[in-house]
């Protein structure tokens, strides 16, 4: 930092004077304002090089006398003389630029049928081609995956483990389909703990040009028949195996709900069928809900439903005809829940005497219908046993109760235990109770 030579104050970036070659501030800089020995010098505007400066022996800076290059006289003819040519630049300039105005003139005028390519190059702009999103998305995206994973060509893969399972009803056909399924494909936690996909789109002029799925990658829909070869898979998975299986079975449209929580980010989507302007619930495992009571066992776990969105799907030539038709509220949950009757608990119980009678060696007795209630067998039988059997309440529904009294029996038949001590007896007699939202069915053996 220098300090001005006239004033001592500092300055970062000072001025030198060119005519005695001091140090100035912004203030001080002119020849002027500093009382410059060769103030004369300045006026002339001619200063001096600083080649022709000289120092005394106390370095002090000493200017040698200004000796002017020319004469007064001789600098104003060279004065006029560059004017003189200046002007003859212009006129000659100005008579070349006239000329070519006329010559150009003329070529307009012949050629005044031709377009302007030019001015066609600058009006057009390039055409955003958007891209394909179903093409490019339906690995990712619900919408999308419904139409490619439900396609003709992919239905056709899982037509017949479809005929293996289609009853002789969309009652019995959704009962059969959640039961292979129970049985045979499982939950997949590893890919359900995969972070969720990311998408980035690209846009030009509002046109989505491209997109690029920029982590998640793993975490993408399975077709029904992926689902079906692995053997597992998560939510969407399961809703697209059970939604396609019902499209094979010729059932259409079915119904896919995308299910958001309240007390969660991660929603949850189920497949659903509509009887009579009801939808019921297929979601990988029995039973088939309600709404009201799939609203209820939701809770139960943990998860407060705040709306579902209702996609409709039916068959298509190609892709699968996809609708997005409405919103589920929570209040349109809660209004479908289904309260069994005591009329009911008696269907249930006449028809499993009828199928227990039907379809084993035993013959009812209501002789035993209390031994639940006895310390001692009846006289005449040498042997008894009692077999409860709890089932949730939400398993069974008026629509599904022949599927209900087949679960029963199957449960029983396919238990050891149960068909060691059945083999045991020639008697039998069942009794059906509800005890809070259990439903309850004794099993009762004798041997006569």
């Amino acid at each position: 930092m220098a300090k001005c030579d006239f004033c001592g104050r500092n300055v970062t970036y000072p001025y030198k004077c060119n005519y005695c070659g001091g140090l100035f501030c912004d203030e001080h800089r002119l020849p002027t304002r500093h009382n410059c020995p060769n103030i004369e010098l300045w006026k002339r505007k001619k200063p001096p090089s600083l080649s022709h400066r000289s120092y005394s022996p106390s370095g002090e800076i000493l200017l040698k006398p200004y000796i002017a290059s020319s004469s007064p006289r001789k600098s104003v003819k060279r004065k006029r003389g560059r004017k003189l040519r200046s002007w003859v630049g212009v006129a000659i300039f100005l008579v070349l630029a006239f000329a070519f105005a006329l010559h150009f003139s003329d070529i307009w005028k012949t050629s005044s049928n031709i377009p302007s390519m030019v001015e066609t190059i600058q009006t057009i702009q390039p055409i955003p081609t958007p891209v394909d999103l179903r093409e490019k998305l339906w690995r990712y995206k619900l919408e999308y995956a419904l139409e490619v994973a439900l396609s003709s060509s992919e239905l056709s893969k899982i037509q017949d483990l479809a005929m293996e399972l289609k009853g002789k009803d969309i009652y019995e056909s959704a009962w059969n389909i959640l039961k292979w399924e129970d049985k045979n494909i499982e939950y997949d936690y590893l890919k359900a703990n995969i972070p969720p996909s990311t998408v980035y789109y690209r846009t030009y002029d509002d046109i989505i040009t491209d997109v690029e799925v920029i982590c998640g990658t793993e975490d993408y829909f399975q077709t029904p028949y992926e689902t079906v070869r692995k053997g597992k898979g998560v939510c969407r998975d399961y809703a697209l195996l059970t939604a396609g299986l019902l499209l094979a079975m010729n059932y259409s449209p079915v119904y896919v709900l995308d299910i958001t929580y309240e007390n969660k980010e991660v929603g949850h989507v189920v497949t659903a069928i509509k009887i009579n302007n009801q939808y019921f619930i297929l979601d990988q495992h029995l039973p088939v809900w309600d709404l009201g009571r799939y609203y209820h066992h939701q809770i139960e776990e943990g998860e407060y439903i705040k709306n579902a969105t209702i996609y409709e799907i039916s068959k298509g030539e190609d892709f699968a005809h996809v609708k997005k038709i409405g919103i589920l509220t929570a209040d349109d949950f809660i209004m479908e829940k289904y309260t069994i009757t005591s009329n009911d608990l008696r269907r249930i119980e006449l028809d499993l005497l009828n199928m227990f009678e039907k379809k084993s060696h035993l013959h009812r007795d209501f002789g035993i219908s209390d031994l639940d209630q006895r310390e001692y067998l009846p006289s005449g039988y040498s042997y008894g046993r009692i077999w409860t059997l709890y089932y949730d309440q939400s398993f069974y529904h008026p629509r599904f109760h022949d599927m209900f009294i087949n679960y029963v029996f199957e449960n029983v038949m396919g238990n050891d235990n149960i068909t060691a001590d059945i083999s045991k007896c020639n008697r039998f007699w069942i009794k059906v109770g509800l005890n809070g939202s259990i439903i309850t069915i004794k099993l009762i053996l004798g041997k006569w």
